[in-house]
């Protein structure tokens, strides 16, 4: 079992986002800005009207996010982040799945 991270849930389910006004202005399109409500990661897409097209996007992460690893064979998978929620959040099932009381 690996190490438990601070942002497990956003790495197993997935970023919970909503809008929020952008601070930035991309030169070629229109901006749309996102937030994790979890964990307050901020998306930030630039979509160009005129080809209907995503053109780019960036993510800034929150201090203490992001993972290193020595490769991708020491990478977890995302059911590895989901078994550290199950463990982290439901003791008791924990307790109950192993016998002990």
């Amino acid at each position: 079992m690996f190490k438990t991270y601070e942002f497990n849930r956003c790495r197993a389910y997935g970023h919970a986002w909503f809008e929020v006004a952008g601070d930035w202005n991309p030169v070629l399109g229109d901006s749309l800005t996102l937030v994790c409500e979890r964990c307050g990661t901020e998306r930030r897409d630039t979509v160009r009207r005129d080809d209907r097209t995503l053109y780019s996007r960036n993510y800034i992460y929150p201090d203490g996010y992001s993972l290193k690893f020595g490769g991708e064979d020491d990478r977890p998978r995302r059911i590895d982040f989901t078994l550290n929620v199950i463990d982290e959040g439901r003791p008791e099932k924990k307790r109950r799945a192993t016998g002990r009381r």
